[in-house]
C-alpha cells in the first residue's frame, strides 16, 4: 500500500508497551473511570457495574503475578522520492 504511494525507503517499527508494575498497570482503570459518563450515557451499563469492573481491574493490576498490556501501535514512515 506504502509502495503505491510512490513512497521510497519505508520503515516500520511495532511495540506493545506492557506492564508489571507501576502506574501502566493502572492504564485500563483510569481508562474505564474517563468513559464511565459516556458508557452510563448510551445505557451500555449502570454506574454500579462500571464500579465494579473498575474495582476488578484494579484487583488484577495489584496482582503481582499479572501483566497489562496496550494495543500494539504501528510506526510507518517514508520519503516522497525526489
Amino acid at each position: 500500500m506504502f509502495l503505491d504511494a510512490g513512497l521510497a525507503d519505508v520503515e516500520l517499527e511495532v511495540i506493545q508497551p506492557s506492564y508489571r508494575e507501576g502506574p501502566g498497570k493502572r492504564i485500563a482503570s483510569v481508562t474505564m473511570e474517563h468513559i464511565r459518563e459516556a458508557v452510563v450515557g448510551a445505557g451500555l451499563a449502570s454506574d454500579e457495574e462500571i464500579s465494579g469492573v473498575v474495582a476488578e481491574i484494579n484487583s488484577f493490576a495489584d496482582d503481582p503475578q499479572t501483566i497489562l498490556s496496550l494495543p500494539r501501535i504501528f510506526q510507518v514512515w517514508g520519503k516522497k522520492p525526489d
